[in-house]
């Protein structure tokens, strides 16, 4: 959509004096200096680059000699100068577009320790205020961002992720190149953005307040991620990786801030998201009313797994990786993105996968490259649907025609070529583009501009051909028979195998998570504890290895699921139980740990065993112990033979949720009405709209325009039960807001559902 526009977009020079050093902050100064318009000389050691004038727009930033601290702002002073396009700016060009203060710090992580570093900004008033303003054509605020491009000699992998997400209907930072001069030293070409952040013209969702602690008001605006984090600024998931039991998912607190947030907000946002990934990871996570479809907005998982695999962005899934989700009233659903961090994408780094360079490589399985890593597995469950699947193979393929065609790329990547053709030079005579790349990059650095921009598309074309072969194979992932009886909470598999060395009779599991004595007995074709293959012959153990092996004369063995009962849960557990050497009865157990860490029992259960492998199995209602909801649920088995000295196989231990009223508790809606976003949103001409009904229903879907007059009727009559997908063409409408609103009736013609949604049209 904005192809053409592109040269407009490319550019910002900043122009500071004083002294920057990477270090401690000084005290903010009293009033801002005058910029000095004759430092237009900048000068890095021994080189200097000269900056007489530039076809993008200019920013001068003045210190007055205080240092610029990492992670802490100081007051400084900013003066940005953009003339038409078209027109040169110049360092003494008096008219200004802001002239004002600001404060200024380091940010980042890795590319903080770069000779080029990142900026945060905030434009502030006199007092120190925050001051909301419209800086180089981006809608009005006051928190920005200045990138490097150190990382990215391409100058243009972030502009590419940002303008196509955006393009593809979803919000993105609106982000101009600019070139650096700081202290009078010239610093090169940076990315000057827009912060993520909840604004009306940002992240537009519910902005909360410390009050919003219950009800609606605390069902939202949240923005979360997976970055990097420390004491106090994130949480555990109740869900591990896929088939990686022993790692810990994190999510961040993005908004409200570490700093602001309140309890009644930490709990509503983490009990979503353990929603969520209960209704996704259990059994059922493909169906309409308990699955996944009721906190994911799908449409946006999408697009961000295509954008994330197309560049192939080994960050993709494992940092700067939003989500966020508005208040119920607005929005009940969980949405990917915005996106960030692209200077390590569109190119072959060395890890795993991501050095192939013949453009091959899965990125959203992030989990199995590298034993280090745990991040949400959403996109490798998702891709178990076949509804998901089908979508994202139709969306991607409908991209291919326009947005991800290799024109629509080359176009671009010209278009901000040209724009950066004089300002480039003087980038690279500064920090020279054959110098060691700071990224890990297969290739060596590139010779030139030229090069690295040959080399881009290069690596675009293969990738994308990759794409094309292997997208349609993600059909391969589909579960297409699967037992809806059950919802499993815990792990897909149980298993607890006992992990450590075998030390024979007396030996112990090493497992820290056990207590008690845990045997592992080796089978006949190896000595090595593996997990169990869950298909049991003979009475014994497949693989000759038990998940625990029990002496009748030791203590229990328990373990803490890390699981948090939710009201209404009615959970089962089974397990395999064999007499060994003369067990003839065992005790299960499940238990909570109540406030002080003391085992709670929930239900005992005695069975007895015998010489063949039966499944065994206890079950409690969480209503019938209130006490329980929230707190974290136990496992603990013990061979209560008479005889001390017997010994008792257990195997395949998993645990079930056979009912999950606590999540349709949660919505205020009826169970099985539902309206979703309209797709694409903004849209020129069409867009779909979704809607489900749980029974046979009178329906209405009505367009609206902003004055509230109706302005197309999309359904009107009794519709069938199930997902229903309707397109408006608005061929004949002007731009603007307009809004769907859909009614629906039930028995006695009584309104069942009502709920209405904003959509934009963009000519």
């Amino acid at each position: 959509m904005m192809r053409l526009s592109a040269i407009a977009w490319c550019g910002a020079i900043v122009l500071c004096t004083g002294t920057e050093i990477y270090g401690e902050s000084q005290s903010g100064v009293s009033s801002p200096p005058a910029a000095d318009p004759s430092a237009s000389t900048g000068s890095l050691g021994s080189l200097a680059v000269t900056l007489d004038s530039t076809n993008l727009p200019l920013v001068m930033i003045t210190t007055d000699g205080q240092t610029i601290p990492y992670g802490t702002k100081i007051t400084a002073h900013m003066r940005i100068i953009d003339h038409a396009p078209g027109l040169l700016n110049h360092p003494t060009d008096p008219d200004a577009e802001y002239d004002g203060y600001i404060g200024i710090e380091v940010r980042g992580h890795f590319s903080a320790t770069f000779p080029q570093q990142p900026y945060g900004l905030e434009t502030r008033d006199s007092l120190g205020n925050n001051l909301n303003v419209s800086l180089l054509g981006m809608p009005k605020e006051n928190d920005w961002i200045l990138t490097s491009n150190y990382d990215d000699k391409s100058l243009v992998r972030n502009l590419i992720a940002f303008e196509w997400f955006r393009d593809m209907g979803h919000y993105a930072t609106r982000a101009r190149l600019c070139e650096v001069l700081l202290n009078g030293d010239y610093r090169g070409i940076y990315v000057f953005s827009e912060k993520i952040k909840i604004d009306k013209n940002r992240v537009n969702i519910a902005k909360m307040a410390t009050g919003d602690s219950t009800g609606v008001p605390v069902t939202g605006g949240y923005i979360i991620s997976v970055d990097y984090y420390t004491t106090g600024d994130n949480w555990i998931s109740s869900y591990p990786p896929l088939g990686y039991p022993d790692r810990q998912v994190h999510y961040d607190y993005v908004s409200p801030k570490p700093a602001d947030i309140v309890p009644g907000q930490m709990t509503y946002i983490q009990n979503f998201v353990r929603e969520a990934e209960g209704s996704l990871y259990g059994p059922n996570f493909t169906d309409s009313t308990i699955g996944y479809h009721r906190y994911v907005d799908v449409p946006s998982f999408i697009d961000y797994f295509i954008i994330s695999e197309v560049s192939r962005n080994v960050d993709g899934y494992k940092k700067s990786r939003f989500f966020y989700k508005d208040r119920d009233d607005r929005d009940s659903l969980l949405r990917a993105g915005p996106v960030w961090d692209f200077d390590w994408a569109w190119k072959d780094i060395t890890e795993y996968i991501f050095a192939n360079t013949d453009g091959s490589g899965w990125g959203y399985k992030t989990n199995d490259l590298n034993p280090g890593y745990a991040v949400p597995d959403w996109h490798k469950r998702l891709l178990q649907d076949s509804a998901f699947t089908t979508q994202l193979i139709a969306r991607y393929q409908s991209l291919r025609t326009g947005l991800l065609s290799l024109d629509t790329f080359n176009n671009y990547i010209d278009s901000v070529a040209a724009s950066v053709n004089d300002a480039q030079q003087r980038h690279f005579a500064l920090w020279p583009i054959s110098a060691p790349n700071a990224a890990p990059e297969v290739e060596p650095p590139s010779q030139s501009y030229a090069e690295e921009l040959a080399r881009l598309k290069a690596w675009i074309a293969r990738r994308i051909a990759w794409l094309d072969v292997n997208i349609p194979t993600l059909q391969d992932n589909v579960i297409r028979h699967i037992d809806t009886s059950n919802i499993q909470i815990v792990n897909p598999s149980f298993e607890l195998p006992g992990i450590g060395k075998i030390k024979g009779w007396d030996g112990v599991c090493a497992d820290p998570a056990w207590t008690g004595l845990v045997y592992d007995i080796p089978g006949w074709s190896s000595d090595v504890p593996a997990f169990d293959s869950g298909v049991e012959q003979f009475g014994v153990a497949t693989d000759g290895l038990w998940s625990a092996f029990l002496k009748g004369s030791d203590t229990s063995v328990y373990q803490i699921t890390g699981y948090k009962i939710l009201a209404g849960d009615d959970i089962t557990m089974t397990a395999d139980l064999c007499s060994t050497y003369g067990a003839t009865l065992c005790e299960l157990t499940m238990f909570y740990l109540d406030d002080t860490g003391a085992k709670i029992p929930l239900v005992v259960g005695q069975d007895a065993v015998g010489s063949t492998m039966v499944n065994q199995s206890v079950s409690f209602h969480a209503t019938d112990f209130p006490a329980c909801v929230g707190h974290t649920l136990g496992i603990s088995f013990d061979n209560i033979s008479p005889n001390g000295e017997s010994w008792l196989g257990l195997d395949n231990v998993k645990l079930y949720s056979k009912k999950l009223t606590a999540v349709a508790a949660r919505h205020t809606s009826p169970l099985g009405y539902s309206l979703t976003q309209n797709y694409p949103n903004p849209f020129n001409p069409t867009t779909e709209i979704s809607y489900q009904l749980s029974e046979n229903s009178t329906v209405s879907l009505d367009i609206y325009d902003i004055l509230g007059r109706k302005v197309a009727v999309l359904a009107n009559g009794v519709m069938a039960a199930g997902r229903h997908s309707i397109t408006w063409n608005a061929q004949n409408a002007a731009s603007g807001t307009y809004f769907a609103r859909l009614i629906v009736s039930g028995a006695f013609g009584r309104q069942a559902y009502a709920k209405t949604i904003k959509l934009m049209l963009m000519k």
